[in-house]
């Protein structure tokens, strides 16, 4: 048996958009941008004022430049979603 999946285009799209992915996708990096860089800001000011102990402060740095690293591969993607 042969079965075939048939699609139009009217109808209710499922809350989503176009494309198939969620209509919150493409604000996703964005959120990860303004978090990543806001665990920056809370990473220096642990390290000054020693919050924490000796494994906790650089496990937090370690988060954030991991946060780096992933807006750096949106980045070359061009997934970062600057252009609406």
């Amino acid at each position: 048996m042969d079965a075939t999946v048939r699609t139009t285009s009217s109808g209710s799209s499922g809350g989503r958009s176009g494309g198939g992915q969620p209509a919150c996708a493409h604000r996703l990096p964005l959120l990860s941008t303004g978090l990543t860089g806001v665990t920056l800001v809370f990473a220096v000011i642990a390290l000054r004022r020693c919050y924490w102990g000796l494994v906790g402060r650089p496990h937090y740095l370690l988060v954030g430049l991991v946060g780096v690293a992933f807006l750096g591969s949106l980045h070359y993607w061009n997934l970062l979603g600057f252009e609406f």
